[in-house]
């Protein structure tokens, strides 16, 4: 096969024979006598492999085969490795296509070219990945060629008619693997019809042109094969239409380029020539829509040519799935404007984007689901995200600059690395961005200086964010090291800052902006301005910062150039003049007129809307719950319940408020919660029982930085009373609650029952919380804004129907304090500098000299003028001479910001007289502001010196001695003392110094290190815990301070860190390391470390580069900022050379000797050992553990480890070539802590040995031989399991072999912190090889898929039988597929030929996905007999098309169980609706997964039905009065249910003709149960409420839409629909989570009883006559069903628990229990206790798990509909 290649198309080169033919076999594919054809060749970003696929097949066709070649260049030579048929089906014509997330797919004629196959492959790219589809079955296509544009995927194809031309035909998917439409014939003109005499081979996109793609033919010569020629024709794009036209010649130059943006060298480049980014950061939903354009062309009037916008999630996506791109959120628009106005466009699309925006603009709505993990590889969370970026793509993507539009870069993710460490979690948004934006538009990610390392990915631009003041070449001096010949970009250059409610307006100098911004131009680093023009955060939109809670206020003016208004401002003036240099010759564009604000005169609110008499329909709830519970994203939340009587004042606790809670009792304020100030508690009044609680809370916006930005709105925990009862404290839980959500709408506050205003305030003089609203005129439109200073303290605003969101935190004045300007206006035409006389009677003139600076930048000087005034003489009269100050009455504190010192004076108008300071005999100056030691100045009648230390003057220190000279007074000399908690006195001067001493000491080890170590103190990179924090140094330094001559007692002694009392100054601190002669070490030995004491930690830690071996010591030198020093004393430190061998190091003299004879290594010396030596009968590189040791500690702190081994290559360690061995011998029970074996090393346990790996991880191969045991992650002594160790190798059981109490997950894809490992791999994480013993408790689970996208098989059983012993308990997942997108799931069992049996219990879970498709439960071909078990396929998403789920095993494997459930997967829609979630182990977080999910059903036998007839007149339960029935069934009998765990798992034990015969007396004429016959084989499911429903058959009665067919309550609430016991809570709900009332479950027992006619009306209070259920409870009190709530109630509308819906059950149809149920939480004296017994019994329930029946839970709707099913069956 030959290469040839061109620059033009025209012009080519020969290349050269690429793959050469072999001569000398004829059997080979590449002999001679042999056909290649249309062969195609893709290249292999992550193995940097070109890969060639080509049609091989024999002289006579009969083949059909694929071949694959792989070459390091385009041009060869290529290595062949063979041919296949794909998916074992022929392959003829083919091509190949690699899409925008790097996967590659094969297309064939298949099936003697009847069908056309589309198969992915693997991550190689060398072989079919297993997923396929069949496309145009029958329908004879060949010769593919595949192209994408626009987000669709296009076919062109041919017909088959051998050698002679047909039509071509085009067809369209928006899913590669299909489902495929036929558009039609592409071709035009001449010969169209024949392909003009061609056949389609591949599609070409030009690269550099817009929108160009290149049709390519083969022109077949059959006469004459080696003579045909070829046929080159661009498409042609007319809207929706696309054609080939013929054309006998063209050219490229009639194609326009396509505009590119790229890094180049140190530079942008745009369309290939260099290009600096000015960008203005401007966010679109912040700025009126009317006023966009405006706002754009004051940007590019700066000298901007780039507009930096983020995408609100959260404004764009009100609800899931509902997508809003329309006015104020018109994205395209605005990136249109901004190309109008000549500007491009930097897209920030999120997810996450912080901006001071509610949740940073994560949708609310996520927190729905209370256990998202926002941010992190969240299976629903990345759904969703996708789902939002394919629409954002949508609006946008062809607004490319490849596609002829402005944005020229897209942002992925933001600012990362101040949330986490995640480059798993970076790269799938990395790859859901480029999927939907596709591969021509350049990707960045922007972070800080300090943290960008931790995710940047190698792909991605690297941008810095930083702000005005910053040090430019520090920003960028990491990222110029790292990537020298990088582009510098500030992503983020903070123009000033945000505000928070109830802090000053945030401010930045300007100079300090052009500063910046000029250093950047000047050296031609691109840089956005953030913010250009901030604008307003409208509604709810603003959000609130933390650590702690600290809502945005809505302007988010940012002090940018361009105000919140959009008015020009001193800022943008000067910054236009700064920028104007820099403009490339061109001029600067003129600034558009402004829009400015209008005033109206004062007005007056006539009309109000009291909020308490306004409520919306209430909601009634046992317990709290969040606004998100209720659906609700925003506004106020009122909760409301009844008090008991409180004698006298009570203690209320919200846990937590969020954010302001206001407080009433009967309607009086009480007070506020404020979660800003951490205000939980008030004291409430005495009140008599009844009286009205309301917690009125409104939602501030959610935290939109950090680790809390999952913020969930309302109270979010509990309303705890705490009072005292008869002198004893007594705690209660507030419960049965009415909520009301006050939605934050016009439409809300508009419905409301307005009335003039009487009176501002209530009977009892309170303000009234209410809706305003006042009328007025304007003249013309325009902006305005209203002062609420003094009018209101707190709400929200609503104009002509739009939510302004402000709010105050009342007056200026009571928040800051009052004072007086004076404003100057200048004329136009004065003269600088200038000079300006003020005088005031009563004082003395003031002379203000005004100058004018650079930029337009202007400063005021003011001095006091003797010569001006109009008044008399203002000064008081003198102080007395030669008075004296009492020292006693001189208190220091420290000034607001702890810069200062300020001493205070009794002595009024001293401060006033002072002339002098000196300090230690040496006088300070006086300044008007204090930056440095050695200055002091008078400020409002206080002394304040310079606390810290700027320069070389001095600050004070303790034993300093300060004399202040006074006019009129005596001087004041006073030693200054400064004690441990930095609080300053004023003491007599003894003349004795600082009355302190200080102390240090250390504590800790120093563990060994290696010579030529790198990163002693660096953080761990090991699986088990990922990056971890742990250092191998493990010392902490203390300090005391004691007055001098004591010595510190043990509670003086604190960690000095920056938290410490003790203030250490940190250039003065110092640590020592020496040679330890005593252990033979030369005193000029060098350990090439230094000592890293920074004083912000209390950590002692190591650099550097370990270098001569042997011991040292170590120890601390501090000072304090009082400048007291102290030494510490000395720990050693020992350096090994690391040549040091397994073999020597493991001897017991090296060991540790408990007092039971046994060992342990602790620790292991040195940390790291790659050799190994032998001690194992001279096996070379073999060591045999002592048989006497028990425990192995890499170290003793979890996440660092002791390292064995070296790496190899994983196929190295797959096909054996293992070098080093390791041996746990016969009586050797040994347990690893802490060790990373690394893959060179195989572990082998030998007969009657024992392994257990517990925080450790092996990335090799683990063989335990026959008679041998393993376990991992289980405790023995605590006999619990735990977390931390982790396999990236594999373990194999062999014949004989023993795995007992075992918890296993691998890492060999990715580690614990997400980050992927150099290997792909998904071979069986265990393999048990022959007959295999498992013992007590075993879990395994598969990784998720890595490079072949398939998760990892958890177990693998050949041949022999995997035996569970007795009560023995196997749990096994398949490896899932929610990282790598479209990966498959792995199965959790694959038998090849194996069995699995015993008397244990199975649960099997295919590997669970995001997009592609879920796997079996068990795989292969064998056969399972066990006592128990439990298989469910994997769920998969209709979202992804041709996604499938996976089947609870394969065809070829038979199961035998007593007690089963097996369930095949099923289609759902999204993450969030996976009924398996709950099944899922979080392998890692949890231990082991939660046995009690795992609930199965006994497998019945059909018995033949036997019938008995009822007595005539006398119904017994489950008959009919008068009726002859079937009260009974006979038959196998009924075994309720059970789970893995044992809670709940007593079988029921009852004989077969246990039908529910017992006859209750008069209770039979209640008229309730079942009629008619009955079969005894059907099953009761008894469930812990939580099972899967066996399928219904009936389909006549209404579905509803929250009501999944594979859940417990489904064919209850089939069954209960049909019968008329419920129409549901809609025509589409049913609310099967929803909470029940007492009133409703009586009324669906009633209407499954007939609803028959009550005697007569219920006597209950509380009961209206016309209310649904006034009958129902009639009915249930005639019949001893209910007996009410006492004092003659009902309580109809409290929440019926789960014991009261038994106990309604019991009366209304049941009779004594056959026994005593067992549930641990009901007392055999319980009321209901029967009620349970019976309920247990006659299986309608088994409880909640957990050997619990869950008592005073609420019942849901979904509950007690299936109580009620299983009753009527």
């Amino acid at each position: 096969m030959s290469c040839y290649s061109s620059k033009d198309l025209l012009n080519w080169k020969f290349e050269g024979i690429v793959l050469p033919a072999v001569k000398d076999d004829q059997g080979h594919d590449l002999h001679t006598s042999k056909v290649l054809e249309r062969p195609k060749v893709i290249y292999n970003p992550k193995t940097k492999k070109f890969v060639m696929w080509a049609h091989v097949e024999s002289a006579d066709y009969s083949k059909a085969c694929a071949g694959v070649a792989i070459s390091d260049s385009p041009t060869g030579e290529f290595t062949y490795l063979g041919s296949f048929r794909p998916n074992g089906a022929m392959s003829r014509d083919q091509t190949v296509f690699v899409d925008d997330d790097g996967r590659a797919y094969h297309f064939y004629s298949s099936e003697n070219n009847a069908t056309l196959y589309i198969s992915e492959l693997t991550d190689d790219y060398q072989r079919p990945s297993g997923r396929y589809t069949r496309n145009f079955v029958k329908e004879s296509r060949e010769a593919p060629a595949v192209f994408k544009r626009n987000g669709k995927y296009y076919m062109l194809s041919s017909g088959c008619t051998g050698w002679d031309p047909n039509q071509a035909e085009l067809a369209v998917a928006d899913s590669i693997m299909g489902e495929w439409k036929t558009i039609g014939n592409p071709c035009t003109g001449t010969d169209a019809d024949k392909t003009f005499y061609a056949q389609s081979t591949y599609v070409q996109k030009v690269m550099g042109k817009k929108d160009m793609y290149i049709a390519m033919f083969d022109r077949w010569n059959k006469k004459d094969l080696e003579n045909s020629r070829y046929v080159w024709l661009p498409f042609s794009f007319e809207g929706d239409k696309i054609t080939i036209p013929w054309r006998d010649k063209w050219n490229f130059d009639s194609f326009a380029d396509q505009g590119r943006f790229e890094a180049g060298k140190g530079t942008f480049l745009l369309n290939g020539k260099p290009f600096v980014v000015k960008a203005a950061e401007l966010h679109y939903p912040r700025i009126p829509k009317p006023y966009w354009d405006q706002r754009i062309k004051l940007c590019k009037a700066l000298g901007m040519n780039t507009v930096c916008l983020y995408v609100f999630w959260n404004s764009h996506e009100p609800q899931p799935g509902v997508y809003d791109f329309t006015e104020q959120n018109d994205l395209a628009e605005f990136c249109r404007l901004c190309q109008q106005n000549d500007m491009y466009v930097i897209l920030r699309p999120g997810p996450y984007v912080c901006a001071e925006w509610e949740m940073g603009g994560l949708p609310w709505w996520l927190l729905k689901k209370k256990d998202v993990r926002l941010r992190e590889s969240d299976p629903y969370f990345i759904e969703r995200v996708a789902l939002f970026e394919e629409a954002v793509a949508k609006q946008v993507k062809d607004l490319t600059i490849a596609n002829g539009g402005p944005i020229i870069m897209v942002q992925v993710e933001n600012e990362y690395g101040s949330y986490g460490e995640d480059k798993g979690y970076v790269s799938q948004i990395r790859d859901i961005v480029r999927a939907n934006f596709g591969n021509d538009i350049a990707l960045f990610q922007c972070d800080w200086a300090s943290n960008f390392t931790l995710n940047g990915l190698d792909d991605l631009i690297w941008t810095m964010n930083f702000g005005t003041g910053a040090n430019v070449d520090q920003q960028f001096a990491k990222l110029k090291q790292l990537r020298p010949n990088s582009p510098l970009m500030c992503s983020e250059f903070w123009s000033g800052w945000f505000d928070k409610w109830g802090a000053n307006h945030e401010t930045r100098p300007a100079a300090d902006m052009i500063k910046g911004i000029d250093d950047m131009l000047s050296r031609g680093i691109s840089f956005s301005l953030y913010m250009t023009h901030g604008g307003t955060n409208w509604g709810h939109w603003a959000g609130a910062n933390s650590p702690g809670f600290a809502p945005d206020v809505t302007s988010y003016d940012y002090d940018a150039p361009i105000s919140e208004s959009g008015q020009t401002t001193p800022k943008y003036w000067a910054l236009r003049e700064a920028m104007a240099k820099y403009m490339d010759g061109e001029k600067q564009a003129k600034v558009p007129a402004l829009i400015k604000p209008i005033s109206i005169p004062a007005f007056r609110f006539t009309e109000m809307a009291p909020l308490f008499e306004n409520l919306p329909a209430a909601k009634k709830d046992e317990n709290i719950r969040t606004m998100e519970e209720y659906n609700q994203g925003f506004g106020s939340i009122l909760y409301r319940t009844t008090l008991p009587e409180l004698k006298s004042p009570a203690t209320l606790t919200v846990n937590d408020a969020h954010d302001y809670a206001q407080v009433f009792v009967d309607g009086k304020y009480i007070g506020k919660l404020d979660r800003r100030n951490g205000e939980k508690q008030l004291v409430l009044p005495a009140c008599v029982k009844g009286s009205r609680l309301d917690i009125l809370v409104e939602a501030m916006g959610r935290i939109n930085f950090g680790r809390a930005i999952k913020d969930f709105k309302g109270i979010t925990k509990n309303v705890e009373l705490s009072m005292d009862i008869n002198g004893y404290p007594f705690v209660c839980d507030l419960k049965n609650w009415e909520v009301f959500n006050i939605e934050d709408t016009y439409e809300f506050y508009q419905g409301m029952k307005f009335q003039p205003i009487e009176s501002l305030t209530d009977r009892l003089g309170q303000r009234i919380p209410g809706v305003y609203r006042a009328k007025f005129q304007v003249k013309k439109p325009s902006d305005t804004f209203l002062n609420f200073e003094t009018a209101y303290s707190k709400g929200k605003i609503f104009s002509f129907g739009s939510d302004t969101g402000i709010w105050e935190i009342g007056s200026a004045t009571d928040a800051y304090g009052s004072f007086t300007a004076i404003k100057l206006a200048m004329r136009s035409d004065t003269a600088y500098p200038a000079t300006i006389m003020i005088s005031a009677d009563g004082y003395k003139g003031l002379s203000v000299k005004v100058e004018r600076g650079k930029f337009s930048t202007y400063t005021a000087t003011a001095e006091v003028a003797e010569n001006i005034g109009s008044g008399g003489e203002s000064e008081k009269p003198g102080t007395p001479e030669n008075s004296t100050v009492d020292l006693s009455k001189v208190s220091f504190a420290t000034s607001f910001d702890g810069n200062d010192w300020q001493a205070s004076f009794d002595e009024a108008g001293y401060a006033d007289k002072i002339s002098g300071v000196s300090v230690n005999g040496t006088a300070w100056e006086t300044a008007s502001l204090l930056t440095r030691g050695g200055q002091y100045k008078i400020d409002g009648g206080r002394l304040l010196f310079a606390r810290k230390s700027y320069g070389a003057a001095p600050a004070l220190k303790s034993g300093d001695s300060i004399t202040v000279t006074a006019t009129g007074y005596n001087d004041l000399t006073f030693k200054l003392i400064i004690d441990l908690d930095g609080n300053a006195s004023a003491a007599a001067d003894g003349g004795m110094g600082d009355p302190y001493a200080l102390h240090v000491k250390i504590e800790g080890s120093f563990e060994a290190a290696i010579v030529g170590q790198k990163d002693y103190d660096g953080v761990s990179s090991a699986s088990v815990g990922g990056a971890s924090s742990n250092k191998n140094s493990a010392v902490t330094v203390y300090g005391a301070l004691t007055e001098k001559g004591n010595t510190p007692a043990d509670d003086d002694w604190i960690p000095l860190g920056h938290q410490s009392k003790l203030r250490l100054n940190g250039s003065k601190s110092s640590v020592c390391i020496v040679p330890d002669a005593e252990k033979g070490t030369g005193a000029d030995a060098d350990s090439g470390m230094r000592g890293v004491y920074a004083t912000f930690s209390s950590d002692l830690t190591l650099n550097g580069t370990p270098k001569d071996p042997g011991s040292y010591l170590i120890s601390v030198h501090i000072e304090d900022d009082q400048g007291r020093s102290a030494d510490s004393n000395a720990l050693p430190f020992r350096i090994y050379t690391g040549e040091e061998t397994l073999a020597d190091r493991l001897k017991t003299e090296h060991l540790r000797r408990y007092s039971n004879g046994l060992y342990a290594w602790d620790i292991m010396e040195p940390w790291a050992i790659k050799n190994f030596g032998s001690n194992a009968g001279g096996e070379e590189n073999s060591v045999r553990v002592p048989e006497k040791l028990e425990v192995w500690f890499g170290s003793h702190e979890s996440g660092t480890y002791g390292v064995l081994g070296y790496d190899i290559t994983w196929n190295d360690v797959r096909e054996g070539s293992i070098p080093q061995t390791l041996y746990i011998p016969n009586g050797c029970d040994l347990t690893l802590l802490n060790m990373k074996i690394l893959s060179s090393v195989r572990i082998v346990v030998e007969s009657g040995g024992k392994l257990t790996l517990r925080d450790s991880t092996v990335q090799g191969i683990i063989d335990v031989q026959s008679g041998g045991t393993f376990s991992m992650n289980y405790n023995a002594y605590n006999k619990k399991f735990e977390t931390g160790a982790s396999l990236c190798g594999q373990l194999r059981l062999a014949d004989g072999a023993i795995l007992e109490n075992a918890a296993i997950y691998s890492h060999t894809n990715y580690l614990a912190n997400g980050k992927l490992t150099d290997r792909s791999n998904d071979d069986a994480v265990v393999t048990a090889n022959g007959n295999v013993t498992v013992k007590g408790q075993v879990f395994i689970r598969g990784d998720e898929a890595g490079s072949t996208m398939r998760g990892q098989t958890a177990l693998e059983v050949n041949n022999g039988t995997l035996t569970l012993a007795d009560d023995a308990i196997l749990v096994t997942y398949g490896g899932g597929g929610t990282i790598t997108l479209y990966s498959s799931g792995g199965s959790a069992v694959k038998l090849n030929g194996g069995k699995i049996a015993g008397k244990g219990k199975l649960a099997a879970i295919g590997g669970r996905v995001l997009f592609g498709s879920g796997d079996e439960a068990v795989a292969g071909t064998g056969s399972i007999e066990v006592s128990e078990m439990f298989l469910q396929g994997a769920t998969a998403y209709e979202h992804k098309k041709g996604a499938q789920p996976g089947k609870a095993h394969a065809a070829s494997v038979t199961v035998k169980a007593p007690k089963q459930h097996i369930a095949d997967g099923t289609l759902v829609n999204g993450a969030a609706n996976d009924p398996l979630e709950g099944l899922y182990w979080k392998a890692g977080i949890d231990a082991t997964p939660d046995l009690a999910k795992f609930v199965t059903e006994e497998k019945q036998t059909p018995a033949a039905p036997k019938t008995q007839a009822g007595e005539s007149g006398s119904a017994s339960p489950g008959t009919n009065p008068g009726a002859n029935a079937n009260s009974g069934a006979n038959g196998s009998g009924n075994a309720g249910r059970t789970n893995f765990g044992g809670a709940g798992s007593t079988e029921n034990k009852r004989s077969a003709d246990s039908g529910r015969t017992k006859n209750t007396g008069n209770k039979g004429n209640a008229g309730f149960g079942r009629s008619g016959s009955a079969n005894g084989s059907s099953t009761v499911t008894g469930a812990a409420e939580n099972a899967a429903a066996p399928k219904v058959e009936d389909t006549t009665a209404p579905r509803f839409a929250d009501v999944r067919p594979n859940t417990y309550y489904a064919a209850a609430v089939q069954w209960a629909a049909k019968q008329g016991v419920t129409a549901g809570v809609s025509e589409t709900e049913f609310a099967p989570d929803g909470g029940c009332t007492r009133a409703q479950i009586v009324t669906f027992l009633w209407r499954a009883a007939g609803a028959p006619e009550p005697k007569s009306t219920t006597g209950f209070s509380g009961v209206p006559a016309d209310s649904y259920y006034a009958k129902a409870v009639a009915w249930a009190a005639e019949n001893g069903i209910t007996t009410g709530t006492g004092d003659g109630g009902f309580s109809p509308d409290a929440a019926c628990t789960r014991a009261q819906a038994v106990t309604f059950l019991f009366r209304a149809l049941g009779g004594p229990a056959d026994s005593n149920a067992v549930f641990g939480d009901v007392p055999p004296s319980a009321w209901y206790a029967e009620a349970v017994a019976w309920a247990a019994a006659n299986d309608v329930t088994t409880g909640i798990g957990g050997g619990l029946f869950g008592s005073d839970h609420d019942c849901t709707r979904g509950q007690i509909v299936t109580f009620l099913w299983r009753c009527m069956k």
